[in-house]
């Protein structure tokens, strides 16, 4: 339950024309149905020109830049249009309180709930006992999500569940205990008093209530897909409003000392309930999103709404990392790893849209269209009007576009909450401080013909004739560096929904088989990653490539001429090796037969030899050179896994693990859980350098299985189910797509095959001769 003040109300009439909307739904939050859809877009403009820099409200349209976190949208149900405010703040009409009219006067109800479901004052606390939950008195329960209830009471009356998103089952798996010792003493609160209202319509909010009513806390990951949204009920109950003006000037003085002691004993608890111990906690101040003086919000893999405990004690980072406060190498810290994303897509724009870009650069270009093939093919201009070609028929020059298309992206996703200052690039001259985010052209990507146009936008582009006014474009949307999954799924879903458009648009975004989503991983700083950690990983990689690759499309995989990918296993196919008998399973017949066979890899043991003995020696006294020996080792760029930019100076950008295969996606859950992969892998790698512990896996003849790989890793189960449920989808679309055999049948051919075409001729020569 969050508080209510006077200093916290948002008159609607201030920020809408209520004349023009039929109808509002929902509270606190306000759903907005206009009288005429056409009205829509221009009351989502106003609304988002009052919000400015105002951080007491958001805006969000339904369908296009609702959080992807409150499964609140692509439902006719839900208003199109919405204003979310902040815990505490409250919008009100001037029918129920006239922010001007009754200025001082105390705004009822006192609390109000319904807001984030992952900001801390919307929680509520769960206590269970009975036969179901043998467990030491005062167990604390990890933060989880209020839909996993239900199946907590369905397994504690041995009732079997329906299907729902849950996925918490008994026994509970407690993760400490409560202890009253050293619990500082709270007392009941009066009232909280009301409060003058700033003079505008929309009042701020000081630094002590934004510690505690912060516009947003640390985001939390889900445990999976929910159906059934976060935000209220489209029915509005009634909202009383009572002017009390009697105790008006007491309240007032003891406003000062109500709110000290509030947030004087909120800090209390947080100290205590997060304590010395709480070393990896610790590191979520580096969040992007963590305000200072916040609570300490943390989870590991879910959402939290219930919780056994004011705060938990994990790391907020990107996964639920295996490894534990104190052990990590940088002085008992968690990992600060940061990672950052390059989404590859096809933009396609109506020639309308380039037609007002030229207008308000007050080019003098026109629109030329049906352009030869010859001319497309000339070398591209690095300005206007260089090495442009005369078109003899129409005397004038013509060129190929600048940067026009990449500035029609610019322009629609600066509309986004938090993307203005884009950076625009040439795709040679990108970012190397990646401070904010950017777009750049991606020359491997070539335009849509017309008919692809067509398939991939039949609601805007319904045949030939209307796709001859459209033209695409390949890009690039290259993030800022993340340290949190959940923030960085919901920035890319509101930047991609803001260039899908909808069906009345005259823009759109698709990916090809050509596109990819690359996840580049490093350090806050940009410096290297230590060499231990990295020929660790690289043996992971190695070792696991086959089952990761089976996670990802078929056009992402080794099994096809694939010009942008190679496999990291490159330098290490044996050559020329013995044959060895093996027992061979023949999959079609289940017959095992003994059979030559030959390896397609070095053994596991020369590999490791390889990855580490060869590369200590090399890098003895210069880790730099034994860093360069294994990047050799590992592939230049166009690899799964790119190692080569960490080698890179630092003038030419961070040095990063650069992860490849993933394919061009426009879902941002795609880019989520593949983050926390590419992430907890890294992790893993650092464990084990830590430790001194290696993988399980020595020989090729060991199990190689991605679960035991994703339950060393710690990924949390949500992330493992979806990953599932792709490999399974990929393997019922493509079954015969396989990954290259680890052992191949012997082919004895060099002298026998030599002996048999010798004796071939000779009996053919002697044949001829009896003739």
């Amino acid at each position: 339950m969050a508080t209510t003040s006077t200093e916290r109300l948002i008159q609607l009439e201030n920020i809408v024309d209520t004349r023009m909307i039929e109808h509002t739904d929902g509270w606190p939050l306000y759903g907005l149905r206009p009288k005429k859809d056409t009205d829509l877009e221009l009351i989502h403009d106003r609304l988002v020109r009052e919000r400015g820099t105002k951080s007491n409200f958001e805006v969000y349209l339904r369908d296009k830049d609702m959080p992807e976190r409150y499964h609140f949208s692509k439902n006719q149900r839900i208003a199109p249009l919405w204003i979310v405010p902040q815990a505490g703040w409250a919008i009100v009409t001037q029918e129920e309180f006239d922010m001007k009219k009754q200025k001082g006067e105390i705004y009822r109800p006192r609390g109000l709930h319904g807001y984030d479901h992952e900001h801390p004052l919307m929680r509520a606390i769960f206590v269970a006992r009975g036969p179901a939950f043998p467990h030491q008195p005062g167990s604390r329960l990890d933060v989880f999500q209020n839909i996993e209830v239900y199946n907590i009471v369905c397994d504690s009356i041995g009732v079997v569940p329906r299907s729902n998103n849950g996925t918490l089952r008994l026994p509970l798996k407690p993760v400490g205990l409560h202890s009253d010792e050293g619990v500082p003493q709270l007392k009941t609160p009066p009232d909280f008093p009301g409060q003058d209202q700033a003079a505008n319509g929309i009042a701020s909010i000081d630094t002590v209530r934004a510690a505690l009513y912060g516009t947003s806390v640390t985001p939390l990951a889900l445990s999976g897909p929910s159906t059934t949204g976060s935000l209220p009920s489209a029915s509005a109950p009634a909202r009383p409003i009572v002017n009390d003006g009697a105790n008006r000037d007491a309240e007032r003085n003891s406003s000062t000392a109500w709110w000290d002691w509030v947030t004087g004993k909120y800090d209390s608890v947080k100290d205590w309930s997060t304590g010395p111990s709480d070393k990896v906690g610790a590191e979520s101040d580096k969040s992007p999103r963590k305000r200072k003086g916040s609570p300490t919000i943390m989870c590991t893999d879910r959402e939290s709404s219930y919780s056994a405990h004011l705060t938990t004690t994990h790391n907020l980072q990107l996964v639920n990392s295996t490894i534990t406060a104190g052990s990590s190498i940088f002085d008992g810290a968690p990992i600060p790893l940061t990672f950052g994303i390059e989404l590859e897509a096809i933009f396609c724009f109506h020639e309308d849209r380039l037609s007002s870009l030229l207008t308000e650069r007050s080019s003098a270009a026109i629109i030329v269209k049906n352009v030869a093939i010859s001319d497309k093919n000339l070398e591209k201009c690095t300005y206007a009007g260089a090495r442009s070609v005369v078109d003899k028929f129409r005397g004038i020059e013509y060129r190929p576009y600048i940067d026009e298309p990449l500035q029609l992206v610019r322009h629609l996703v600066s509309k986004v909450p938090g993307r203005r200052g884009i950076h625009v690039h040439a795709e040679n001259e990108k970012q190397t401080s990646y401070q904010t985010w950017s777009i750049s052209v991606d020359g491997t990507l070539n335009g849509l013909t017309k008919a692809d146009l067509v398939a991939a936008f039949p609601d805007r582009i319904p045949d030939l004739a209307a796709a001859a006014d459209f033209d695409s474009y390949g890009i690039e949307l290259i993030t800022h560096p993340y340290s949190c999954a959940t923030a960085a799924r919901d920035d890319i879903a509101a930047v991609i929904s803001s260039l899908r458009g909808s069906s009345i648009s005259n823009f759109g975004v698709t990916t090809n088989l050509n596109c990819g989503a690359h996840v580049h991983v490093g350090l806050p700083d940009g410096g290297g990653i230590p060499l231990s950690v990295v020929q660790h990983l690289a043996y992971l990689v190695v070792v696991y490539e086959d089952e990761i690759s089976a996670l990802h499309a078929p056009s992402r995989r080794l099994n096809i001429d694939h010009g942008e990918l190679s496999t990291n296993r490159e330098a290490f196919f044996a050559e020329c090796p013995e044959p060895v008998e093996k027992w061979f399973l023949d999959p079609l017949t289940g017959v095992s037969t003994l059979k030559k066979m030959e390896p397609t890899y070095l053994p596991l043991a020369q590999i490791r030899r390889m990855l580490f003995d060869d590369v200590d020696k090399t890098g003895a006294g210069d880790s730099g050179k034994g860093l360069r020996k294994l990047c050799a080792y590992m592939g230049h760029k166009g690899h799964l896994v790119n190692f080569s930019y960490l080698t890179r100076t630092a003038d030419a950008g961070p040095r990063t693990l650069e992860f490849r295969q993933h394919a061009g996606t426009l879902e941002a859950d795609d880019v989520y859980h593949w983050v926390l992969f590419c992430t907890g892998l890294v992790r893993l790698a650092y464990r084990y350098a830590e430790t001194g512990t290696d993988s399980a896996v020595e020989s090729w003849d060991d199990t190689i299985d991605i679960e035991l790989l994703w339950s060393e890793m710690g990924l949390p189960e949500a992330s493992r189910e979806f990953l599932r449920q792709k490999a399974a989808f990929y393997r019922e679309v493509a079954p015969d797509c396989h990954a290259p055999p680890l052992w191949r049948e012997y082919a004895e051919f060099a002298d026998s095959d030599a002996e048999r075409v010798r004796e071939a001729d000779l009996a053919a020569a002697s044949g001829a001769e009896s003739d």
